[in-house]
């Protein structure tokens, strides 16, 4: 399993981890919030647990199919998108923070 990395919460903190802080979430404007890259990133994976950010797939595999996928190039995923949990794809859609 990855460790989850701490995510900074100040725009200072954010910087020394090589990542931008930005406004994101809904409504547009929401909080200021850390994103920065994955040290995994597009490793080949089964679950979110197994990266430091999600374990995700390709739009078009069927929500509930048995799927491997890779790890998220950054930590924090927004939108929808579709992930992998203990090897099974789900949709999942996430406003910001």
């Amino acid at each position: 399993m990855a460790d989850k990395p701490l995510l900074p919460e100040t725009e200072a903190a954010c910087s020394l981890v090589g990542g931008w802080w930005e406004r994101r979430g809904l409504p547009p404007g929401g909080p200021y919030v850390c994103d920065f890259p994955a040290r995994d990133a597009r490793k080949i994976c089964t679950d979110n647990r197994q990266c430091e950010g999600r374990c995700l797939v390709a739009a078009d595999i069927a929500k509930g199919s048995p799927a491997l996928g890779s790890c998220s190039d950054s930590i924090r995923t927004y939108g929808c998108f579709k992930q992998i949990e203990d090897g099974v794809v789900q949709h999942v859609c996430v406003d910001g923070t």
